[in-house]
């Protein structure tokens, strides 16, 4: 059988760099390199479940699924169609004119009781809600909690003792008042208010623009988070109270740094189930949309959260641009597909064979994970030519079958260092790992054929 030799400076490399071992799998920000904007997020079991801002764009609040946070699937949405005439009047036809940057803002999604609900705001008309027991599924009619314009951003609460909360802000364009936070007792099946909502921060002399909020409780204590200073240069403010109505103290946990994005701007808390927090927020970039981050979040001694990396040790997080991935040191192979992103280790191709609901086979002893980019990979995978970007949109499919390879299996991309099956005639890839798959089916033989050949 020929021997393929991995070049000297590529197996120092890969000897030498512990990102690239599987313990040290990271990602890289933005994981969602796509217009998602406001992103809130709920975990159920392992089951992550994400909304955003749907404006006037139809189906609205689009559902999407992850397992690990970093890589997404649009599983659904929330809104087939905005309702009727007789729901939001003559004066906003959807259908009939153009409504650009109206309609469905800033939603919030939790899990309570055996449903999904998601509250949202419509600046000209009020405070909605939607809920369901099957996310992907279809969504019951939408349900006016309030009617009152300027409302945005709401977020609600279930309180230990069975009451509930709305937490939400008003847009300065419409209600002429804007940075201040405001918190209503809400029914506990979550259709309507008990009575009026009270300004309980303002945040017009050290936080302004506040908005965005979300309402969360943790170990007693009432937190709202909102971001401040404007969608484009502001920054992540937490409000602590020990009561829904305050007084609050106020919190920067995370701001922009010099080399790190701007922004950062809202988005949602999550507690993974084994225990780790992370935070998913947006950046604008303009023509390229409001595009999704994911941080690191923890929680510090004096009960404040920090958001990202504190470097500088001023109690203020700054975002990452890569960090290892959550609660998980390898990203199963035919795991959800990412959607357009950047480039992360967990999409690497392993030296060894993982066949369907198996581990990875380890080679002389060993497992190694080396990103494609570093091992030159031909952009298409059609060839054996290295090149010098990996797959810039086949990373949209990751989930799928997307590299193809003509002939015999001996023509594996030399570069890696692979002695491949000498009895396949053809092979897929898919761009996340290495396997003996044909036809749907894994080859276990060849599996275990693959060897890493290094020099003597």
């Amino acid at each position: 059988m020929k021997r393929f030799r991995l070049p000297l400076p590529l197996l120092v490399l890969l000897l030498s760099c512990p990102l690239l071992l599987p313990a040290q799998a990271r990602y890289a920000n933005p994981v969602l390199h796509a217009d998602y904007s406001d992103p809130d997020v709920c975990r159920v079991g392992e089951d992550y479940y994400m909304t955003a801002s749907s404006f006037n764009c139809f189906p609205g609040l689009p559902i999407l699924h992850s397992r690990d946070l970093v890589h997404w699937e649009l599983a659904g949405a929330a809104l087939s169609d905005y309702p009727g005439p007789d729901w939001y009047g003559p004066d906003a036809d959807f259908h009939g004119r153009v409504q650009h940057g109206n309609g469905v803002w800033a939603p919030a999604i939790r899990y309570h009781d055996g449903w999904f609900y998601i509250f949202c705001g419509d600046p000209d008309r009020g405070i909605f809600m939607v809920r369901t027991q099957d996310p992907r599924g279809r969504w019951e009619d939408p349900v006016w909690v309030v009617k009152a314009k300027g409302f945005i951003d709401p977020c609600p609460l279930w309180d230990e003792d069975g009451r509930a909360w709305l937490s939400h802000a008003a847009a300065g364009s419409r209600a002429g008042l804007k940075s201040v936070v405001f918190v209503a007792p809400m029914s506990p099946d979550g259709t309507r208010l008990l009575g009026p909502s009270r300004i309980v921060y303002d945040g017009h002399k050290t936080q302004p623009t506040i908005e965005g909020t979300k309402f969360y409780k943790r170990d007693g204590r009432y937190y709202i988070f909102a971001p401040a200073g404007g969608v484009k240069t502001g920054w992540q403010t937490v409000l602590r109270a020990e009561s829904p109505y305050g007084p609050y103290e106020e919190r920067i946990v995370m701001a922009s740094a010099e080399g790190t994005i701007n922004g950062p701007h809202q988005g949602g808390w999550v507690e993974t189930a084994q225990g780790e927090h992370w935070f998913l927020h947006f950046q604008d970039k303009g023509a390229y949309g409001r595009i999704v981050h994911l941080q690191p979040m923890t929680w510090r001694s004096d009960g404040w959260p920090l958001i990202g990396e504190d470097p500088d040790g001023d109690g203020i997080g700054q975002p990452v641009a890569s960090y290892r991935i959550p609660g998980v040191a390898m990203h199963p192979a035919g795991g959800p597909g990412g959607a357009a992103g950047s480039f992360d280790a967990s999409r690497s191709l392993r030296i060894g064979c993982r066949c369907p609901g198996s581990n990875l086979i380890p080679t002389r002893g060993r497992t190694f994970s080396m990103p494609a980019r570093a091992l030159g990979i031909e952009r298409t995978c059609r060839s054996t030519r290295p090149a010098r970007k990996l797959l810039p949109r086949a990373r949209q499919r990751s989930d799928r079958m997307v590299c193809r390879w003509r002939g015999s299996f001996r023509r594996c991309p030399r570069r890696i260092g692979i002695t491949c099956c000498p009895t396949a005639q053809s092979a897929c890839i898919p761009s996340n790992s290495l396997t003996g798959r044909t036809g749907g089916r894994c080859r276990t033989s060849c599996c275990r054929n693959f060897r890493l050949k290094t020099s003597p």
